[in-house]
This record gives structure tokens, sequence and C-alpha cells, in this order.
């Protein structure tokens, strides 16, 4: 059995997608008077953002502690001078050790 690190993003069909367009662009006609320019650029990037999402894959724990360890991997790359050897290592050692430690938890509820 798979455990996944995040819930499955919604995907919505062309309808509904068509139903929120229509609703965004009501609620700016009816405050056409009280928006700013960027708040109809607002609108209309929200509009374009619902438009083109399209569904991810859901992560598995194991794909996830991956990523984890890879992003403090790649900061510490960066950003390493900023840190002692032994802070670096702790973190590295750690940052996956997180995950699992939630997970636990989680499950002693």
């Amino acid at each position: 059995m798979e455990y996944y690190a995040k819930s499955k993003k919604v995907q919505f069909t062309s309808e509904r997608i068509n139903e929120i367009k229509k609703n965004m662009k009501n609620i700016e006609e009816c405050l056409k008077e009280n928006l700013t320019e960027t708040d109809i650029e607002i609108l209309n990037s929200s509009i374009t953002d619902i438009a083109e999402k399209t569904e991810e894959k859901q992560k598995t724990l194991k794909e996830h502690h991956k990523d984890i360890v890879t992003c403090a991997e790649m900061f510490f790359l960066e950003y390493g001078e900023y840190f002692t050897e032994k802070e670096k290592n702790w973190w590295l050692r750690h940052a996956g050790f997180m995950i699992w430690e939630r997970l636990i938890l989680f499950f002693r509820q």
C-alpha cells in the first residue's frame, strides 16, 4: 500500500471551469466601479490560472522524502558558506526524518 504526502488536487471539469469564469466575470462587472486596474488584472489572471490547471500526479511519501533531501542539499550548495559543517550535516541528516516523525504522530492519533 502506498502512502501519499499530499491529497490529490481537484481537477475541474470544463463545465465547472466555465461556470467559475462566468461567476468571476460577473463579479468584475458588478464591482467594476470599485476595482482598480490591478484588481481587474488579478481577476483575469485567476481566471486564466483556473483554466490552465492540469492534474498533478500525487507524490508518495518516498518521492516527497527524496524531494525534501534534494532541496536541502541544493540549499546548502548555494548558502552553505553561512553554516558550519556540523550544522549542515545535522540538517541534511534530519531533513528527511521530519516527514517520518509527522507520519508517526499522525498514526498515533
